[in-house]
């Protein structure tokens, strides 16, 4: 989704591919300082708190990401 906004923004070569828990926190911390870095402000949000699937706090994220892109 960040690429989409922001094409190149994530190296796809710097995601992990292995289906460990460990690669799925360094993934969505790679995602969040990703959104970052494209200037979302993402503040009180973790990567626990998408990989629980925390609603309001997801779906802000994603917002954020969608207000970047246009």
């Amino acid at each position: 989704m960040i690429n989409v906004a922001v094409p190149e923004t994530v190296d796809e070569r710097a995601i992990t591919k292995t289906k460990s828990q460990t690669a799925f926190i360094e993934n969505l911390t790679l995602a969040l300082n990703s959104a970052r870095s494209i200037g979302c402000s993402i503040v009180n949000i973790g990567a626990e708190d998408l990989k629980k699937g925390t609603e309001h706090l997801v779906l802000g994220f994603l917002w954020q990401i969608i207000r970047v892109s246009s």
